[in-house]
């Protein structure tokens, strides 16, 4: 059974027997973030320190996908951080490509601050961001080619497109406020993934969404073919 533990969010469950795993996400609503320029771009970068509630006499500053934190020195030293953006920290390299009982944190906001739960302290060895760089609350839906965002393999889109091995998509994330019909190849089946109009924060901006392809939506597991920008599905 894995387990996760995410606040502001929705609880996801699996009934695969595996290791016991949770995942915890940090909500960007329990620091605040109003009176934002929606105009400005918004880079994202993370802030890493070896000690809880920010200390520590080294920051690391990252501002790209990390696939081993050994490289920088840096490995299972993450107690607490400070971001901008949309962030995953893995407890294995490669973002647990290769040991799949790994845990992970999820973590987004604009300039939030936090500590990884007790399980994860000095355990972190990987990360990434997912969206568009330079401006983490762009409309954007992300693929990756393992359950709960795991994996080497992921891919970013900002519009209509045509999926490259979307047979092997396993789980996804949309950033912005705009939803995504996706379709199987001969276009028979069309499901739409997003944040509702009931989802979009005081400020105007949305949190991201997170959904399991073969927990939520059946119909395409295994089958993305196409994807078009906002909801064309008839309801």
């Amino acid at each position: 059974m894995l387990r996760f533990v995410i606040c502001n969010s929705t609880l996801i469950k699996s009934n695969k027997k595996v290791k016991p795993k949770m995942l915890f996400l940090v909500s960007l609503l329990i620091f605040g973030h109003f009176g934002l320029n929606l105009a400005q771009d918004r880079p994202q970068f993370i802030d890493c320190y070896e000690g809880g509630h920010q200390t520590g006499d080294e920051v690391y500053r990252f501002n790209a996908t990390i696939p081993q934190l050994s490289e920088y020195g840096f490995d299972d030293r993450l107690s607490s951080y400070c971001l901008t953006g949309n962030w995953i920290m893995y407890e294995h390299e490669f973002f647990n490509e290769f040991n799949s009982s790994g845990d992970a944190v999820v973590a987004f906001g604009e300039n939030t601050c936090g500590d990884l739960p007790l399980w994860l302290y000095n355990e972190v060895s990987s990360l990434r961001f997912y969206g568009l760089q330079d401006d983490w609350n762009a409309d954007t839906i992300n693929f990756f080619n393992r359950e709960y965002y795991e994996g080497i393999e992921y891919s970013v889109y900002i519009g209509d497109d045509y999926i490259e091995d979307g047979e092997l998509v396993k789980s996804l994330i949309t950033t912005g406020c705009s939803q995504w019909s996706l379709y199987n190849k001969d276009e028979s089946v069309c499901v739409c993934v997003g944040p509702t109009d009931q989802d979009i924060n005081l400020d105007g901006t949305c949190d991201p969404v997170f959904l399991g392809i073969e927990v939520f939506f059946e119909d395409v597991y295994g089958k993305i073919y196409k994807i078009r920008k906002e909801c064309f599905c008839e309801i």
